[in-house]
């Protein structure tokens, strides 16, 4: 609970927004707080684990092999020391005895398609409309599963298909610009080669390309 804790503390001081959704899973965990365990250290290792990746997290090493060494562990059953280890063995263990392998297999697949946004970012991929929806679809398939999973319920996020579109599209719009600013660029390939003329050059290109006519038209 310290490491969730002090994890928590870290994602409310970079947003708001982390803080209530902390405030939300303590909570609820009233009454229940060893059988909701498995929520807040799934939310603290994936929420890590992005930030690491989309660089909100600072790391003496290239946070691609952490991920790997994580990634690793979780198939082995093989932890080592640290707060993101402890986090990994916690909620593994926790969702395997809730949910079984399944959901700890969904666990593995997730981490992987986060750290394909890291590669994204390195390699200055720019990706098309089809290739952006299967993999944002991806990313929230596998979180709504986990969620499901770690909450008893019976449901999938093949239940609800339209709400997975709704949280890609949005999540997409919410950091538009803060991952632009990063270098993740979730802007179908078409139109940014649309922008290309009115885009300028320097620290304007995130402000020229959002205020284009391309982008207001997707």
């Amino acid at each position: 609970d310290f490491v969730c804790a002090s994890n928590a503390w870290r994602f409310a001081r970079r947003h708001r927004r982390y803080g209530l959704i902390t405030l939300v899973l303590v909570v609820s965990s009233f009454g229940r707080w060893r059988e909701r365990r498995v929520m807040r250290t799934g939310f603290c290792f994936l929420q890590a684990v992005d930030d690491l990746l989309d660089g909100d997290r600072a790391s003496a090493r290239e946070p691609l092999e952490v991920v790997d060494d994580l990634t690793r562990a979780i198939r082995g059953n093989m932890f080592a020391t640290g707060d993101l280890m402890r986090l990994a063995n916690a909620f593994v263990t926790d969702l395997h005895e809730c949910a079984g392998s399944t959901a700890v297999e969904d666990v593995l697949m997730l981490m992987a398609v986060m750290r394909r946004d890291r590669c994204r970012v390195m390699k200055h991929e720019v990706w098309s409309r089809h290739e952006l929806r299967d993999h944002h679809r991806k990313t929230f398939t596998l979180s709504i599963n986990l969620l499901m999973a770690a909450s008893a319920s019976t449901l999938r996020a093949v239940d609800v298909p339209d709400l997975i579109d709704s949280f890609a599209w949005c999540s997409v719009m919410r950091d538009l610009r803060e991952d632009l600013s990063k270098g993740l660029i979730n802007v179908p390939v078409d139109v940014i080669s649309k922008v290309g003329p009115e885009v300028a050059t320097g620290s304007n290109d995130v402000d020229a390309l959002i205020s284009s006519t391309a982008m207001g038209m997707w």
